[in-house]
């Protein structure tokens, strides 16, 4: 069976993606509230908002973070939106597929981004981590 890709999920992938981190974390079936349609409905809209990836890091975050519906998850849904959402697309690689080197660039570059006047040394060391994540990914991510 072919894997689908991340760029083409939707509403009913983002469902089973929250089950899933949802037995993960708490070893039992997600029930659903208020009706599956309406559940769906709701993840169908956060498309209008933002991207996928954004999406899939507020899920996870939402998870780590004891909500366990996905209605709250939507109301409050700028709550668990990644910080640094310009860069979510590599923040979830990083997240669920790197290895311990590519989690420790990816904390450096969170420092960078974190300066609120960067001198000239934090730029470089910024772009020089984004450099390197995008060719451990084979993507470019700079805006």
């Amino acid at each position: 069976m072919k894997t689908k890709k991340i760029s083409e999920y939707n509403s009913i992938d983002l469902r089973n993606y929250w089950c899933e981190a949802y037995f993960n974390k708490y070893k039992s079936s997600y029930q659903t509230h208020g009706g599956g349609g309406n559940e769906l409905a709701l993840l169908k809209s956060l498309f209008e908002i933002t991207d996928i990836y954004t999406i899939l890091l507020s899920i996870d975050d939402a998870i780590k973070n004891n909500i366990r519906d996905i209605r709250y998850l939507v109301q409050n849904f700028q709550r668990y939106n990644p910080k640094f959402s310009d860069y979510s697309k590599l923040q979830f690689y990083v997240e669920h597929y790197g290895d311990e080197e590519q989690k420790k660039k990816w904390f450096y570059l969170t420092l960078c981004f974190s300066k609120w006047v960067p001198d000239l040394e934090t730029q470089k060391r910024q772009k020089q981590l984004i450099k390197e994540l995008e060719e451990w990914t084979g993507e470019e991510f700079g805006s």
